[in-house]
């Protein structure tokens, strides 16, 4: 009966943690901002390459 009783509790944890990893959908603010600032540098070098074939 004590093995029942374990497989029970086991089950309530294993729920108990998926329903806190799926609470959390929204992208953390720090990292959208290095998606953005990475974003703007990709196209602050290639304009910089633009510019330097164009001018030569």
């Amino acid at each position: 009966m004590s093995r029942n009783d374990d497989v029970v509790e086991q089950n309530a944890a294993t729920t108990t943690t998926t329903s806190s990893t799926t609470i959390r959908n929204r992208a953390d603010p720090f990292l959208v901002a290095c998606r953005c600032f990475s974003f703007l540098t990709s196209l602050a070098a290639i304009l910089c390459i633009a510019v330097n074939g164009a001018s030569s």
